[in-house]
């Protein structure tokens, strides 16, 4: 799906909520994503905290951002390639585990303040293969 001129991967969704315990289906179109989740009321919860948390951390220079993502991706090697472009980066991954996967992203969320603009993602016999493209506020530069 691409609402607000972001492309939404249900995939991603799916792999994000079921990353963190969540069981979830996820479908949709180019108007609408509707997300169906079994998730209890501290889930929920403990999601919400998450975000508030990530929300008011402060901003890190550009360069401790870039550092951050790259030693992330460092240990998906050989199934993770990085490319910084200003103030995102994408990911490209080839049969990385969602387990891999999340640990990047747990990663990059904490060590670079990055959050994800656009995911794809799909599901093969050899793990998950597609691209994440990352941004992030550098201290200083607009948000």
């Amino acid at each position: 799906s691409k609402i607000a001129g972001l492309r939404i991967g249900h995939e991603a969704i799916e792999w994000a909520l079921r990353s963190r315990g969540i069981a979830c289906a996820v479908t949709g179109n180019d108007e609408i994503i509707t997300v169906h989740a079994e998730a209890t009321d501290e889930d929920v919860e403990r999601l919400a905290a998450e975000a508030r948390s990530l929300q008011a951390a402060p901003a890190l220079p550009a360069g401790q951002a870039e550092q951050a993502l790259q030693a992330a991706t460092a240990r998906l090697a050989p199934r993770g390639r990085l490319q910084i472009q200003g103030d995102r980066a994408v990911l490209t991954v080839d049969g990385a585990s969602g387990t891999e996967l999340q640990a990047w992203w747990t990663e990059a969320r904490a060590g670079a303040r990055a959050r994800v603009v656009e995911m794809q993602l799909t599901r093969q016999a050899s793990g998950l293969s597609g691209t994440l493209v990352v941004a992030w506020s550098a201290a200083g530069g607009p948000p």
